[in-house]
């Protein structure tokens, strides 16, 4: 049986970026996954890169039967400050970065916006988990 990190593919875009989609055929639940995980914690927002390549990248750190506490003291935010601008460009960027200046005290606004990267690829780690755990008890039954 397929691992769900195989349904993801790597392209290039007209002008030569790499992009991470799902192959067609993919699973009608992983597709779902998808949009909810868009609709759910970032705001409706259109498929989006970042988020597309940090599900892919949950499914292969998830998928190695490694326990989660261990893959996620693993996760890192973007350190560069270049990939942290670009990240928050994104338009539910802006929601994790207050959540973070609210939940502790930052010494500058790139360390705020690390902290909000972290937080939502933590966010994306928990949806991608908690999906894999449904379809084993699904697969159990």
């Amino acid at each position: 049986m397929k691992k769900y990190s195989e349904y993801f593919t790597h392209k290039k875009r007209n002008d030569g970026l790499d992009f991470i989609c799902l192959v067609d055929g993919a699973p009608q639940e992983l597709e779902k996954l998808m949009y909810s995980i868009h609709k759910d914690h970032f705001d409706y927002t259109l498929p989006d890169d970042w988020i597309y390549e940090n599900v892919y990248d949950a499914f292969e750190a998830l998928e190695t039967g490694d326990d989660f506490d261990s893959v996620l003291q693993s996760l890192e935010p973007d350190i560069y400050n270049v990939d942290l601008c670009e990240w928050l460009k994104c338009g539910f960027a802006q929601g994790y970065c207050n959540e973070s200046l609210e939940e502790s005290e930052h010494k500058n606004i790139m360390q705020a916006v690390q902290a909000g990267n972290y937080r939502a690829k933590e966010v994306i780690y928990f949806a991608v988990r908690d999906f894999l755990d449904d379809q084993k008890e699904v697969k159990d039954d």
